[in-house]
């Protein structure tokens, strides 16, 4: 608890942003509440809880810096640990803030996407709480804001929802366009979303349906993929593997090996590279994928490329039983 908190600050805040005299008056006061709700250590939010509803309350506004502030105080409060993110969702945290990521000012949608990321790092029920808001209806939008930072957020936030239930994770791997979308930001984005699409991949092609890898692999996930194999830093390197793994798992496509997919993103060659990586855990999973998948010559394999679309993105094929 802060010193201003211990003094007493919270409730006549609290009682102007209920009745505030002007609008600048109401920005203020909702700029105080939110430098209460940060710090190290974090505040404590059962201290805090008086203000949650308030904040949720203010998300009505029409004031873009009000709606600023408000969401960024939320979004301080469910950084933590379940029971902190626990106390935003009982209030219609998520079903307010869900909209806000359509508000055409980034101050706004920022710290709402950065809010409604904290909830999905929670628990099943909390992740469900984001996804029945509608939090994947605004996802496509985001992935392509030209703001790196919005699209770094959202691949955050789709990764976490995609390591979840199967429900969970066949609402993002159903998504058409979101794959879609997350595959470019894999192949073209900037680093730093780059890594982020990484997870999200990994996790649906790891948890889903065996559909949902096909649908990624029609979106052209594996050259992407294979590609990362060359990257310096060796936890993507091993998420990518993971992924991949997942693919070759499958075994055909169509009557196509899926080996002979990820030879001819240059896959094999990336991988004997790494059986000679100073990463223990990445030169392990390389062997062993090279020693399942690639160790022995199959004669009956039919040794040919798929058809590709005209975008050469995807694949005409469809999964065998």
């Amino acid at each position: 608890m802060s010193s201003t908190q211990a003094a007493g600050a919270l409730e006549p805040l609290i009682a102007n942003l209920q009745n505030p005299a002007t609008t600048s008056l109401l920005r203020n006061a909702t700029w105080s509440l939110s430098n209460l709700c940060r710090g190290t250590p974090k505040p404590d939010v059962a201290r805090l809880a008086p203000a949650i509803p308030v904040l949720v309350g203010l998300l009505r506004s029409d004031d873009v810096d009000t709606l600023m502030d408000a969401c960024w105080a939320l979004s301080y409060l469910s950084d933590g640990d379940e029971a902190r993110i626990q106390c935003v969702v009982d209030h219609g945290a998520a079903a307010a803030l869900s909209p806000l990521l359509g508000h055409a000012s980034h101050k706004v949608v920022t710290p709402a996407l950065r809010t409604l990321g904290n909830v999905v790092t929670g628990n099943d029920s909390q992740t469900q709480a984001a996804l029945d808001a509608g939090v994947l209806a605004h996802v496509a939008a985001l992935l392509a804001s030209p703001r790196k930072a919005i699209r770094k957020e959202t691949c955050w936030l789709v990764s976490n929802v995609a390591a979840g239930t199967p429900p969970q994770i066949a609402a993002v791997a159903s998504d058409a366009a979101l794959l879609k979308l997350v595959v470019h930001q894999l192949d073209a984005g900037d680093w730093d979303v780059k890594k982020e699409a990484t997870w999200v991949v990994s996790n649906v092609l790891s948890g889903g349906h065996k559909n949902h890898v096909l649908a990624l692999v029609e979106h052209g996930v594996i050259k992407p993929l294979c590609a990362l194999l060359a990257t310096a830093e060796a936890k993507i390197v091993t998420v990518a593997l993971d992924a991949l793994e997942a693919i070759l798992k499958v075994g055909h496509f169509g009557g196509v090996p899926a080996a002979n997919l990820v030879d001819e993103a240059d896959g094999v060659e990336k991988l004997e590279n790494l059986q000679h990586h100073e990463n223990a855990r990445v030169y392990e999973k390389a062997v062993g994928i090279i020693e399942t998948y690639f160790g022995a010559e199959d004669d009956e394999a039919p040794d040919v490329a798929p058809d590709i679309a005209g975008d050469g993105a995807a694949f005409s094929f469809g999964i065998t039983a």
